[in-house]
């Protein structure tokens, strides 16, 4: 009584059974949205073109104007995010993406050494660029 009936629903499901499988293996299952804001630690105020990056992934984007980012898929669970700036020091943490994220970064000061100008006045024949003197008539004409 069940060979007949069990070899038809055996048989469907030998056929769905992969195709089910590949549904669920090239979905987005797990996958989220991760946003927020990037701006200075110091003033508050907001970074724009600073490059956001989700190292899970690979992806990227940059902060646009009020300093805001968006990533619409990002991987599910925990995840690596990185932010560069010129002018500041690289952001790294490890993460559950989210909506609404503040990402403060600090400024960074490279100290160079002292830059020192010196001018001499021109003198005839010895200075080796052109010149010309001028008088106070001649600045007035």
């Amino acid at each position: 009584m069940c060979a007949t009936s069990c070899r038809g629903k055996l048989s469907v499901f030998l056929w769905a059974a992969p195709l089910l499988a590949a549904v669920l293996l090239t979905s987005d299952a797990g996958a989220a949205g991760f946003s927020g804001r990037v701006i200075d630690a110091g003033t508050d105020e907001p970074v724009r073109a600073a490059t956001v990056r989700v190292v899970t992934d690979g992806s990227g984007t940059a902060t646009d104007d009020d300093g805001s980012f968006a990533f619409t898929n990002v991987p599910g669970g925990l995840i690596e995010v990185v932010v560069h700036h010129v002018g500041y020091r690289p952001w790294r943490r490890t993460m559950t993406p989210a909506g609404g994220v503040m990402i403060r970064i600090e400024p960074l000061v490279l100290r160079g050494q002292d830059v020192i100008v010196t001018a001499n006045r021109a003198v005839r024949g010895e200075s080796p660029v052109a010149f010309e003197n001028l008088t106070k008539a001649d600045i007035r004409r």
